[in-house]
């Protein structure tokens, strides 16, 4: 699969090697170890007050263990609200406790961030080197319940300096009253319970679920789940975490009858729900889309294939699945643009990378299961300079059926051309096609690269982009250390789309008949920066913008439901049709963003 880069199911405290942030910014320093309570160690902040402090005898109850150590929760709490009353003990090892045992617990005080200090996510407090005595036996607190009487969750995650993002855990600004960021941090740890929840996203390992009922119609999608966006709304969502015990399978507008209680933890971006027992489900049934059946009009799919590569252990198995998504949901698209294919052949002498095997692969499935003759057209690219991550060699590329759709092959280009556009008694065309889009261009450099095709559908020419804009708008942590979310691609993905934008304007003012679709990855939801860019003066329409609110997502991002792939065309393409097809961001599987099927019209 594609990497996300908060996507993370494993729990924090047991990432390899974890960064352990000793001391604090002015150096504290003891003589002797503090006897104090988990509420003081806690503190009303981010970070403990006592990091790197030694304490000892701290008492508690053990509520739940894992392979690596135990949570242990204060037995006599204070009257404060804005300090935790729970605290995860590290052993390294597998502890010699189980829950109920009362216990006194000495060691140094932690903050614990999985993934190093360059992380966004936040620190966890911890209890370090310890040293556990066990004094006797207890009951077990009561879970608090989150919004039923016991924790109010505000509904919005705010920073006090507006949109610059600030380090949450460097300000002393800490409102649990009306920040969910903070108000979740005043349960790290402590036995947290949720009832009547339904899925609202599946990932590895974890679940998301709406408590207390179903989705308010007004954030709800049409199969249930969480319409969301990029705003820092939608706090009440909770995600399980299989840390302590499994979690079952579920999809959204599945419910989870009765009550979940657990440990509130944090891990991978997110505040988490770590049940310790398994959940029960009950099932709806509901089955993937299929696109309605056409007559006479031409349709434009686009599919990412999450990094697929023919050398893959899996490769046969997810190019099986992906062809029965091509030929059945979407009953075999006249042209079909592909994202997010991965290096496959290695580099080549002149350092280019082949990725012809994984095309063919794809077009031979697609053709065998569709009955019809498909054709495919790519540009293999310079090797590491297609991605930022080393080696991996991002490419799009063009299926079409040769019986509805001629590609023009011009001056095919390599993978530093430039396509551009020329006038031919009085037509438009692309100087190669296919083409990159300004590939020596700062907005392309380490970055997949846009692909422009020129078609020829009866006689009347077509031009397609396939986009795969910069990542990270979507992936930022919700619940991480800066806020607002940081979003480093941000420049880069809205000059992305501005070299997409000026290249459709060029063709539009060679040819005011000129039919271009742009359609890929967008890296962000509609109405931002990128996707704004590439409608500036008209130039290009949103096809989403046709689609009921509850429609428009085609990706789940840690439950929440989220516009990431878009289709754009000029005006002159016109729409007959265009959906959203949901056959994966709702179910799982082969891919994680549903396709997008247009349909427009044209002469047979």
């Amino acid at each position: 699969m594609r990497p996300r880069v908060y996507a993370c199911a494993l729990l924090g405290l047991l990432a390899a090697l974890p960064v352990i942030l000793g001391g604090c910014a002015a150096q504290q320093t003891q003589e002797t170890p503090q006897h104090v309570r988990i509420h003081d160690i806690q503190g009303p902040g981010h970070i403990s007050p006592m990091r790197g402090l030694t304490v000892a005898d701290v008492p508690g109850v053990v509520t739940a263990v894992n392979a690596q150590g135990f949570w242990m929760q204060d037995l006599h709490p204070d009257d404060k609200t804005d300090t935790s009353e729970a605290i995860y003990v590290y052993l390294a090892d597998h502890p010699d406790v189980v829950p109920t045992d009362t216990v006194a617990v000495s060691g140094a005080v932690a903050e614990v961030r999985a993934g190093g200090d360059n992380s966004d996510g936040l620190t966890l407090t911890q209890i370090v080197r310890p040293k556990v005595e066990k004094t006797g036996r207890a009951a077990l607190p009561p879970p608090i319940y989150l919004d039923q009487g016991g924790a109010k969750v505000p509904d919005k995650i705010y920073a006090s300096a507006g949109n610059k993002p600030v380090d949450i855990e460097r300000t002393r600004q800490f409102d649990h009253g009306r920040n969910a960021v903070d108000a979740f941090e005043t349960l790290e740890g402590m036995r947290v319970a949720i009832s009547n929840a339904v899925a609202v996203g599946s990932m590895p390992g974890e679940l998301a679920v709406w408590p207390n009922g179903p989705v308010p119609e007004q954030v709800r999608t049409r199969t249930g789940s969480l319409l969301g966006s990029s705003d820092r709304s939608l706090t009440g969502r909770v995600i399980l975490d299989s840390g302590i015990a499994p979690l079952p399978k579920a999809n959204p507008g599945d419910t989870l009858p009765g009550t979940i209680s657990g440990i509130w933890h944090y891990s991978g971006g997110n505040y988490t729900l770590l049940p310790t027992a398994t959940p029960k489900v009950r099932r709806v049934d509901r089955q993937p889309e299929t696109v309605p059946a056409a007559s006479r009009e031409l349709s434009i799919a686009s599919l990412d294939v999450d990094d697929l590569s023919s050398t893959d252990s899996d490769a046969t198995d997810r190019i099986g699945k992906l062809t029965e998504i091509i030929a059945k949901n979407l009953r075999a698209p006249d042209i079909l643009v592909v994202t997010g294919v991965g290096d496959d052949s290695g580099k080549r002498d002149d350092n280019t990378v082949s990725g012809n095997s994984t095309f063919t692969a794809l077009t031979t499935a697609v053709s065998s299961a569709t009955h019809v003759h498909y054709d495919f057209r790519q540009i293999d690219p310079a090797n590491d300079k297609d991605d930022a991550t080393p080696g991996r060699n991002a490419r799009s590329g063009f299926l079409f059926r040769s019986d509805n759709a001629r590609f023009i092959d011009r001056s095919p280009g390599k993978a530093d051309d430039s396509s551009d556009v020329r006038v031919n008694q009085g037509r438009a065309e692309l100087t190669h096609s296919p083409g990159r889009i300004s590939p020596g261009d700062d907005a392309f450099k380490q970055a997949p690269k846009a692909l422009a095709g020129e078609f020829d559908i009866h006689g009347a020419p077509l031009f397609v982009v396939a986009a795969d804009l910069a990542a990270g708008q979507l992936t930022a942590p919700r619940f991480g250390r800066f806020q607002p979310p940081r979003d480093p691609n941000h420049d880069e993905r809205t000059s992305q789309a501005d070299e997409i934008q000026r290249f459709v304007k060029r063709l539009s003012d060679a040819s005011k008949t000129s039919q271009v679709i742009v359609t890929g990855n967008m890296g962000e939801d509609a109405g931002l920066d990128a996707t704004t860019a590439l409608t500036k003066d008209g130039v290009l329409q949103a096809a989403a913008d046709t689609l009921p609110q509850s429609d428009r997502y085609n990706c789940n991002i840690d439950g929440i439901a989220a516009l990431e792939g878009q289709t754009f065309h000029t005006p002159s393409t016109g729409t007959a049709y265009y959906d959203i097809v949901h056959t994966s961001a709702d179910f799982g599987g082969v891919i994680d963003n549903d396709p997008q099927l247009l349909r427009i019209q044209a002469s047979r």
